[in-house]
Protein backbone atom coordinates (compact mmCIF):
# COMPACT_ATOMS: atom_id res chain seq x y z
CA UNK A 1 0.00 0.00 0.00
CA UNK A 2 1.62 3.19 -0.92
CA UNK A 3 2.28 5.92 1.88
CA UNK A 4 1.97 9.64 1.35
CA UNK A 5 2.82 12.78 2.97
CA UNK A 6 -0.05 15.25 3.02
CA UNK A 7 0.37 18.78 3.34
CA UNK A 8 -3.30 20.42 3.54
CA UNK A 9 -3.48 24.01 4.59
CA UNK A 10 -6.96 24.84 6.18
CA UNK A 11 -8.29 27.53 7.41
CA UNK A 12 -11.97 29.43 8.43
CA UNK A 13 -14.04 30.84 5.62
CA UNK A 14 -14.06 34.56 4.45
CA UNK A 15 -15.95 36.51 7.29
CA UNK A 16 -15.36 34.05 10.28
CA UNK A 17 -13.28 34.43 12.81
CA UNK A 18 -8.80 33.45 12.41
CA UNK A 19 -7.37 31.97 15.09
CA UNK A 20 -6.08 34.50 18.53
CA UNK A 21 -2.50 33.93 20.01
CA UNK A 22 -4.53 32.62 22.88
CA UNK A 23 -6.21 29.67 21.02
CA UNK A 24 -3.19 28.96 19.04
CA UNK A 25 -2.33 25.93 20.57
CA UNK A 26 -6.03 24.50 21.70
CA UNK A 27 -6.76 24.69 17.98
CA UNK A 28 -3.28 22.57 17.21
CA UNK A 29 -4.25 19.65 20.25
CA UNK A 30 -7.93 20.12 18.90
CA UNK A 31 -7.15 19.35 15.02
CA UNK A 32 -4.99 16.77 15.71
CA UNK A 33 -7.50 14.95 18.37
CA UNK A 34 -9.85 14.77 15.24
CA UNK A 35 -7.43 13.54 13.04
CA UNK A 36 -6.44 10.58 15.32
CA UNK A 37 -10.17 10.12 16.03
CA UNK A 38 -10.81 9.96 12.05
CA UNK A 39 -8.28 7.52 11.78
CA UNK A 40 -9.29 4.79 13.84
CA UNK A 41 -6.91 1.62 13.94
CA UNK A 42 -5.56 3.42 10.88
CA UNK A 43 -2.18 4.76 11.18
CA UNK A 44 -1.06 8.28 10.45
CA UNK A 45 2.21 9.25 11.40
CA UNK A 46 4.67 12.38 11.34
CA UNK A 47 1.51 14.38 12.42
CA UNK A 48 3.04 18.47 12.39
CA UNK A 49 0.79 20.82 12.80
CA UNK A 50 1.57 24.76 12.17
CA UNK A 51 -1.32 27.53 13.57
CA UNK A 52 -1.48 30.63 12.31
CA UNK A 53 -4.13 33.79 12.75
CA UNK A 54 -5.37 32.61 9.18
CA UNK A 55 -5.46 28.60 10.15
CA UNK A 56 -3.71 25.90 10.19
CA UNK A 57 -0.90 23.96 8.12
CA UNK A 58 -1.70 20.17 8.49
CA UNK A 59 1.27 17.48 7.88
CA UNK A 60 1.28 14.25 7.80
CA UNK A 61 2.35 10.71 6.20
CA UNK A 62 -0.71 8.44 6.21
CA UNK A 63 -0.84 4.86 3.56
CA UNK A 64 -3.54 4.95 0.78
CA UNK A 65 -4.78 1.57 -0.38
CA UNK A 66 -4.03 1.16 -4.35
CA UNK A 67 -6.54 1.71 -6.82
CA UNK A 68 -7.44 4.96 -4.66
CA UNK A 69 -6.68 8.64 -5.77
CA UNK A 70 -4.45 9.46 -3.02
CA UNK A 71 -5.58 13.23 -3.13
CA UNK A 72 -9.21 12.50 -3.18
CA UNK A 73 -9.04 10.07 -0.30
CA UNK A 74 -6.61 12.01 2.03
CA UNK A 75 -8.68 15.21 1.23
CA UNK A 76 -11.40 13.47 2.20
CA UNK A 77 -10.30 12.16 5.37
CA UNK A 78 -8.85 15.78 6.39
CA UNK A 79 -12.16 17.24 5.49
CA UNK A 80 -14.42 14.11 7.59
CA UNK A 81 -11.81 14.83 10.46
CA UNK A 82 -12.06 19.02 10.55
CA UNK A 83 -16.06 17.90 10.30
CA UNK A 84 -15.36 17.12 14.11
CA UNK A 85 -16.35 20.29 16.48
CA UNK A 86 -15.27 23.60 15.66
CA UNK A 87 -13.97 22.68 12.63
CA UNK A 88 -17.04 22.11 10.72
CA UNK A 89 -16.88 25.51 8.65
CA UNK A 90 -13.22 25.51 8.03
CA UNK A 91 -11.93 25.16 3.98
CA UNK A 92 -9.55 23.49 2.43
CA UNK A 93 -7.36 26.15 0.88
CA UNK A 94 -4.37 23.66 -0.74
CA UNK A 95 -3.06 20.46 -0.84
CA UNK A 96 0.35 18.70 -2.08
CA UNK A 97 0.87 15.18 -1.82
CA UNK A 98 3.91 13.46 -2.02
CA UNK A 99 4.43 9.36 -2.56
CA UNK A 100 6.99 8.19 0.09
CA UNK A 101 6.68 4.63 -0.45
CA UNK A 102 4.76 1.80 -0.34
CA UNK A 103 4.48 -0.65 2.63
Amino acid sequence: MPVYEAIIDVGPRPGMPGVTDDSRKAVGDEIAENLAAEAGDEAITDLRIVVSPVGAIVLFTKSVPAGLDPDQELRAFTRQALARGRFADWQMLTSSLTELHAE
